[in-house]
């Protein structure tokens, strides 16, 4: 029988697979996998971690780097979607929900993107379109 405190297989396979599909637009970007989550790292520097049922949430998310300033906006402009973080949220960094309904694909490549953009060499950066 299943754990009703973990999230399903199918689901963290769509999650990875969102990720992954966002990330492939990104010079470099992958995932590590690191015990039950996984970092999202460009050349060794990590601006996101991949979360799932983390400290027993029943979740799955992506924290991911950004500016404070965007966090917090994000955050209130959409609370279901976007979190802050504890431990990293006062550093800059944002939550967002992978097991939401109808969640956009957009906001997943803006939060990777923008992380992706506070860490990247700028020889990775010069490379991307826009």
């Amino acid at each position: 029988m299943k754990s009703p405190t973990k999230p399903s297989a199918t689901a963290i396979r769509r999650a990875r697979s969102q990720i992954e599909k966002a990330l492939a637009t990104l010079p470099e970007a992958g995932l590590v996998d690191i015990s039950s989550h996984a970092s999202i790292e460009v050349r060794g520097k990590r601006f996101g971690w991949l979360l799932i049922d983390h400290h027993g949430d029943q979740r799955i998310a992506i924290n991911v780097k950004c500016s404070a300033i965007l966090a917090g906006a994000l955050q209130d402009a959409a609370p279901t979607h976007f979190h802050i973080p504890k431990y990293v949220g006062h550093r800059g960094w944002i939550g967002l929900w992978l097991d939401v309904p109808k969640l956009d694909p957009r906001l997943l490549e803006d939060a990777l993107s923008d992380g992706y953009r506070q860490v990247a060499p700028k020889s990775l950066l010069s490379t991307l379109k826009g």
